[in-house]
């Protein structure tokens, strides 16, 4: 396919601009989402930090563990920029900081698709493929350093290709952006990266294929293959400019390889990811690698000498690190949409002829009427300004202070973060969110994973750094079950004084919060995964009375605890009589809290079944089972109906 551009001067159609205004419309509302990303108080507290002291990289200040290592912050320039924005509009404000930082590289990348458009009538493809890497990009939305690498690897894609169709000295700025990115994020390495693959793609076309430029002024593989080398070059020296010099440089390269095992989003993508419920957050990648696919088919059958060879090296490279990492789906996103617009402008104008400007406008009623109000309203994101609510460990943390609780914490890693914007400079962690991969020791971190299971590390750390309490994930974020300590539940020197679905507190007995621990402490009831049955040795002793006031003094301080509502009800239900209706009390409180909890709604049914109201068993029975269709109690409770 010749390289061809887009005369900017020439009168186009309104519906085609109107439709990419309401697709960027949708990307800003998509990207407008509440707080919900454990990194986010890392970087706040770093830029504070940073502003505060005047230093950037010197020893760990956040974490006790960590106290006499390095600390390298090669996103400080972000931090700063977090914790500006936020001293200025708050929390609202970097929600709308991460909203048009997305927004403008998806424009960025329209305006990349708009360099290879036959006219602007074409651009109706380009709007609707920029729509559907919005969806492919949309789980990667959150306010974070990565929103600046979206964006300024969006430019640079879009001045290599502009430097392509028109020549100039346009790849001047690049070096400029590239000391940007090395201070902003560590995905810099893509602005080598990048520039490398088209020197392949170049080199490719003039050796293999040998193809040259199509459109006048544009430079020839040979010219372009020595620009490439010489922007590798300029880059690669820009990236230097930064207070961790060649390190930063040397460092970033993990980007590329995903050795981070346990942080989901360097996870390989699966199978298992295109199916069911995980549909909805990879459509839109299935979705661009077909149309991919597709378009490099028919560019082949129709010209093979003007095959984008630079544009589909650089497709399937990111294609490969997406199914390396989920997290470079996002990089994958930006990169393909311009490379399957320029693949696919050709067929599609063919194929739609004089039906592209109805098209357009029917995409744009579209785009407006159904897919913003969607963005909207879905359940799947939380749209608004602020923070999203039972996500972190506000509650915990506020019975932390509320019991002026002493010592060292020991905290789980996904805390680490948060736990620093609320305490430090006052009390440093033991992990924090940048610990791990930038400064932990692997031994370190392998104790800190043993102790979650054996109780034997448990008490080397406990000794070791003379750990006082512990702020820890429960089931509520503890999804894989891995860092709620259930092994502490048991331990004689330790007492829960605080759970929610959230965090779960414990103090040790001999430390400084022994009075903490015999004002607040639980003797009887603990945190157990919604695994009551331990309470039926106390329930047989007769204690069901102790069970029950405990279970009560934990909702006191912890009022939205569907756990104590649960564990209450479960007294109750074996006391029987009378405290039935007591039980149903607590059951159906349980279920507003969550009434996503399959277990709620068939326990519900059994005590409605108990008090002789069948059609209400049989419906919260029925729930029970839409919500795990493997619920034994609601299966056999819809048995024993006859239902």
């Amino acid at each position: 396919m010749p390289i061809t551009h887009a005369d900017d001067t020439r009168a186009g159609s309104l519906a085609p601009r109107l439709f990419a205004f309401f697709v960027l419309a949708a990307v800003f509302l998509m990207a407008t989402i509440k707080i919900g990303d454990y990194d986010i108080w890392f970087h706040l507290k770093a830029g504070e930090h940073i502003l505060a002291t005047s230093r950037i990289n010197h020893l760990d200040p956040f974490s006790y563990a960590t106290a006499d290592l390095p600390w390298p912050v090669h996103s400080w320039l972000s931090a700063v920029a977090f914790y500006s924005v936020y001293s200025v509009g708050g929390f609202p404000g970097l929600v709308l900081l991460g909203a048009f930082t997305v927004t403008a590289a998806f424009f960025v990348i329209y305006m990349t698709m708009r360099l290879f458009a036959r006219d602007e009538e074409s651009m109706v493809a380009g709007a609707a493929i920029l729509l559907v890497a919005a969806f492919s990009l949309r789980f990667r939305m959150w306010v974070r350093p990565h929103v600046f690498e979206f964006l300024l690897l969006a430019a640079a894609v879009y001045v290599i290709n502009l430097y392509r169709v028109r020549g100039g000295r346009v790849l001047y700025v690049l070096p400029a952006l590239q000391v940007l990115w090395a201070n902003m994020h560590g995905s810099h390495v893509l602005g080598l990266v990048v520039p490398a693959i088209y020197l392949a793609g170049s080199l490719f076309d003039l050796l293999v294929l040998r193809q040259g430029a199509r459109a006048e002024g544009a430079p020839g593989p040979g010219r372009f293959a020595r620009a490439m080398a010489v922007l590798i070059v300029a880059n690669a020296a820009a990236t230097l400019i930064n207070p961790d010099g060649v390190n930063t440089l040397l460092s970033s390269f993990t980007i590329l390889s995903p050795t981070l095992q346990n942080i989901n989003e360097f996870q390989p993508l699966t199978l298992q990811h295109f199916m069911g419920l995980q549909l909805r957050y990879t459509w839109g990648l299935a979705a661009l690698v077909v149309l991919g696919l597709t378009g490099f088919g028919l560019s082949i059958a129709k010209e093979r000498r003007g095959f984008d060879t630079a544009g589909a090296l650089l497709f399937f490279a990111f294609l490969f690190m997406s199914f390396k990492g989920i997290r470079y789906v996002a990089e994958f996103s930006i990169i393909a949409g311009p490379v399957v617009f320029r693949s696919l402008t050709g067929p599609l104008d063919s194929l739609l002829g004089r039906l592209r400007r109805p098209a357009s406008a029917a995409l744009a009623a579209f785009t407006l009427i159904v897919v913003i109000p969607l963005v909207v309203t879905t359940k799947t994101y939380s749209f608004g300004l602020g923070v999203k609510d039972g996500v972190f460990p506000v509650k915990a943390v506020d019975f932390v202070e509320r019991a002026g609780l002493r010592g060292r914490v020991f905290n789980s890693y996904a805390f680490g973060d948060y736990l620093l914007w609320r305490w430090h400079p006052e009390r440093k962690v033991f992990i924090h969110g940048h610990s791990r991969s930038e400064v932990f020791p692997a031994e370190l971190y392998q104790h800190y994973l043993d102790a979650h299971t054996s109780s034997a590390r448990w008490k080397a750390l406990v000794r070791k750094y003379d750990l006082s309490f512990t702020v820890l994930e429960y089931y509520g974020t503890d999804y894989g079950g891995e860092e709620t300590m259930l092994h502490l539940a048991r331990d004689p020197d330790w007492a829960p004084l605080y759970w929610d679905r959230n965090a779960i507190v414990y103090a040790r007995k001999d430390g400084p919060n022994g009075g903490a621990v015999e004002r607040y402490g639980f003797r009887l009831i603990r945190p157990t995964y919604l695994d009551f049955s331990y309470l039926e040795m106390y329930l047989n002793r007769g204690m069901a009375g102790e069970v029950i006031k405990e279970y009560s003094r934990l909702l006191e301080i912890s009022p939205d605890n569907e756990e104590a509502y649960l564990g209450r009800a479960y007294a109750y239900f074996m006391l029987g009589g009378p405290r039935l209706e007591l039980a149903r009390a607590d059951l159906e409180e349980a279920a507003r809290i969550n009434p996503r909890q399959a277990m709620t709604h068939s326990a519900l049914g059994l005590i409605l079944m108990r008090l002789g109201d069948k059609e209400g068993a049989a419906r919260e029975f029925r729930t029970a089972l839409r919500l795990d269709p493997r619920d034994p109690a609601a299966k056999s409770g819809l048995e024993r109906l006859g239902r």
